[in-house]
């Protein structure tokens, strides 16, 4: 009878054990560390937000609850936060344990209701239906847009988008309402009702004006004032409310007793100018005849010719002898203290200040104005 062979499993059974428990603390250990607070987010943070809350953030982007980072990866956060029609765009990173959020919230102009449903008008023209009950606390951010046509309401998305520097978020929230308004001369203007009560009154194309209302706050001094925007002018208009509020017929008999008033008070200004112009020349002829009556008196005490002839003699006589003196300083003198002088080829008088030279033909003077010798003759 064959002997049967036993294979040798000894050698290859240890490896196949060492490989087997490997693979089991493995996977023990894995399932221990993603459920380990390693791999829990310990801090959140969000930015950018300004209709939303920052709960009402989280609770878009499904974070209400504890969360693990191989749970909620930030690809899956940004695409939940991209699908609410008010977020234009969100970013997510992930740096260690802490998540961060970064929102650009799409710009709204103000709300409208249409058909019974109330719609958010965004800056670049979409109508964004409100269908989420709790997205009504935001509606105090937005001014309520009332009775506007479509055309309107697509000139108004225009000029937010080419003044988005002065038609801001903060601007936009002190616009309580804005109603349409139409004037002969513009059918499409508007009133806005702000949040402190006051009006103003704008063309559409004129509504970037309205960046300068803050610093126009001053200017509104009594009751019953309204402003008007004049944007070709690059003004702001202030105006009594009850005129905006006339008929034509109203207006011009408004614009008729202002232009009354105005003559009236000309014709008085002109008067007064003309009584203080006849005060000015009736004074101007009194100062003129006390002065020909000083200058006559004047006239008669002045000397006589034959005292003031010696006078006008010794005074043209002074310049004949003030000129001696030049003559003299230019011609030659005689002296008998010469002296060796700094310059070799010249002798020096102390008594005259004259300089000559050793051969004794010329003599000079040193004109210190000029720094050189002028000769004497």
């Amino acid at each position: 009878m064959k002997k049967l062979k036993i294979p040798a499993f000894r050698e290859w059974s240890l490896k196949k054990t060492i490989i087997l428990c490997v693979l089991c603390i493995c996977m023990l250990l894995i399932p221990v560390y993603l459920f380990s607070e390693e791999t829990r987010v310990q801090a959140l943070s969000c930015e950018g937000n300004y209709y939303y809350s920052t709960a009402q953030i989280y609770k878009i982007a499904g974070l209400d609850g504890p969360m693990r980072i191989w749970q909620d990866p930030p690809f899956k956060i940004e695409a939940a936060l991209n699908r609410d029609p008010l977020i234009e765009e969100a970013q997510v990173s992930l740096d260690g344990q802490k998540l961060s959020i970064k929102i650009k919230e799409k710009m709204i102009i103000g709300y409208y209701v249409q058909d019974g449903l109330n719609y958010l008008l965004a800056r670049d023209g979409e109508s964004i239906p409100i269908e989420d009950p709790s997205l009504m606390k935001s509606l105090i951010h937005f001014p309520l847009m009332a009775d506007l046509s479509d055309e309107q309401m697509k000139m108004i998305c225009k000029e937010f988008q080419e003044y988005p520097d002065y038609l801001t978020r903060e601007v936009q929230e002190k616009i309580a309402e804005i109603l349409p308004w139409a004037e002969s001369y513009d059918p499409n203007m508007i009133k806005m009702v702000m949040q402190d009560g006051n009006i103003v009154f704008s063309s559409i194309n004129s509504l970037h004006m309205i960046a300068n209302y803050q610093k126009m706050l001053t200017e509104l001094q009594g009751e019953d004032v309204c402003l008007v925007l004049d944007g070709q002018n690059q003004a702001i208009d202030k105006i009594a409310c009850d005129y905006m509020y006339m008929s034509s017929e109203e207006r011009d008999q408004y614009r008729q007793n202002l232009k009354s008033q105005v003559d009236k008070a000309k014709k008085e200004a002109e008067e007064a100018v003309r009584a203080s112009s006849s005060e000015a020349e009736s004074e101007t002829a009194h100062q003129e005849q006390a002065t020909s009556q000083a200058d006559g008196q004047e006239s008669k005490e002045e000397t006589q010719p034959s005292e003031a002839q010696p006078e006008q003699a010794e005074e043209t006589a002074q310049p004949e002898e003030e000129q001696q003196p030049e003559q003299s300083e230019t011609s030659k003198v005689e002296a008998d203290d010469w002296e060796d002088s700094q310059y070799d080829w010249l002798v020096y008088s102390p008594s005259q200040n004259v300089y000559r030279d050793k051969w004794g033909t010329d003599q000079y003077r040193f004109d210190e104005a000029t720094m050189s010798f002028v000769k004497l003759n």
